[in-house]
């Protein structure tokens, strides 16, 4: 049994819903206009705001995690509710609980992987913050910098999504910006309180630089985390810059590249990952379909025991961008080319599809899932080729600020996984269904 009491989201997201959209919609057409003049008077809306977002979604896994059998069915529901309280122009303070529970179908302990039940997910305080020239957040907080790839929010598919803990300001010099943090990632924990993980640090400087319509985005990040790897922990210094805009009329690009110094225990660390997109917009109205093409490499260890460790940390990304639970593996040891492309239909209809290649860098290393789990090591392969990827979806806006998702993506093995006992191809199709309000 779980220690700590918590409140079914079945019993508790009707109340709240009511509550909440009874601000706008509880009311008769002429009270609601005189109620709202009254509260116009009084100034009450100018620093009270209440909102949420609910996402609802159905996957049917085939061969999770690359493994034989393992299939799964099951419903992901997730409600987020925040508060925010402006009492002046330069001071705010939010405060946003979630609640994200599965139905369906696990191997037992794999629940947890997608529960955070009945949590506090972010709060803090803010002086400054839009149109000041300085700002300062305290408290528990997302945290998301250029693409996510290396600090992200992973707001999208995750149920926990990813929050930090500690401080974070950022100043205005001329047409500059410049964020500067000092954080604790929080723990996540399925069915308790998330903690501080006071064992792990993250602090650095990411800097805005525009620059003849484009934007220049230099950054220098230290992550800490003193328990892995070992006697002398896992300290990695990050050095990167990322850059983006038009290059054409309809082109676009995007472009990082990092790279990384420090220790992994008593080895000394040296790699770097980079990161190539080129976007090309066929036609001058926003509807006209758009497509991308685009190359991603982390460097990887060409010889594990010999005293240096070149695999790049990703640091905390944000995860499963757009291939969903195919797109599993991260900015390590890896070589991946894509290819996507964007159709807006109409005002209510959008589709996309995509396809990736992906090889590992070095086979003397991992195939990795993040920077401390990985799915196997295959030294003896005959190749790099770890499969291909492909994933076709869509959107639908439905009235009331519903929004109907749903696609299908499969990834196929290469050579290099061919090879592994276990490990197989996986497909994920899902129907989602989510709101704002």
């Amino acid at each position: 049994m779980n220690s700590r009491r918590v409140v079914p989201a079945a019993l508790w997201l009707p109340v709240l819903a009511g509550m909440f959209t009874g601000l706008a919609f509880g009311q008769e057409p002429q009270e609601a206009v005189e109620e709202e003049e009254l509260l116009r008077r009084r100034g009450s809306l100018t620093w009270l705001k209440l909102g949420g977002e609910w996402r609802g979604r159905l996957e049917a896994l085939r061969n999770g995690d690359f493994v034989a059998g393992h299939e799964h069915d099951y419903w992901l529901n997730r409600l987020r509710l925040g508060v925010e309280v402006e009492p002046r122009n330069w001071l705010r303070v939010r405060v946003e609980g979630i609640d994200a529970r599965l139905a369906g179908n696990l191997c037992p302990g794999e629940e947890d992987s997608f529960t955070n039940a009945t949590e506090l997910y972010q709060a803090y305080v803010e002086a400054g913050g839009e149109g000041q020239r300085a700002r300062l957040r305290v408290g528990r907080m997302e945290m998301a910098f250029g693409d996510e790839r290396l600090i992200g929010s992973d707001r999208k598919l995750s149920p926990y999504g990813q929050v930090f803990a500690g401080a974070a300001g950022g100043v205005r010099w001329g047409s500059t910006y410049w964020d500067v943090f000092a954080l604790r990632l929080m723990a996540p924990d399925a069915w308790h309180l998330d903690r501080r993980d006071r064992r792990s640090k993250l602090q650095g400087v990411y800097g805005s630089i525009p620059w003849e319509g484009l934007v220049v985005e230099p950054y220098v990040i230290v992550k800490d985390v003193p328990w892995e790897a070992g006697p002398g922990g896992h300290q990695v210094y990050t050095v990167g810059a990322r850059s983006a805009g038009p290059v054409a009329p309809r082109v676009s690009y995007n472009a990082e590249a990092a790279w990384q110094r420090g220790h992994r225990g008593t080895e000394l660390i040296g790699a770097k990952a980079l990161h190539a997109e080129l976007g090309w917009q066929t036609g001058d109205r926003r509807r006209d379909p758009a497509l991308s093409v685009e190359y991603n490499y982390g460097s990887g260890d060409t010889n594990p025991g010999d005293g240096r460790h070149g695999s790049f940390d990703d640091l905390y990304p944000a995860g499963f961008n757009r291939f969903g639970m195919a797109d599993a593996f991260a900015w390590i040891n890896i070589h991946n080319a894509m290819a996507v492309g964007e159709w807006t239909l109409s005002r209510k209809w959008q589709v996309a599809g995509g396809y990736r290649s992906t090889w590992v860098a070095h086979r003397a290393d991992a195939l990795y899932f993040d920077s401390v789990s990985y799915l196997c090591v295959n030294p003896g392969a005959r190749s790099s080729h770890v499969g291909q990827e492909v994933f076709v979806g869509g959107a639908w806006r439905l009235p009331g600020e519903f929004r109907l998702g749903f696609g299908y993506s499969h990834f196929r093995r290469g050579a290099y996984l061919k090879s592994v006992p276990g490990v197989r191809g996986m497909s994920t199709p899902y129907v989602s269904l989510e709101t704002r309000f």
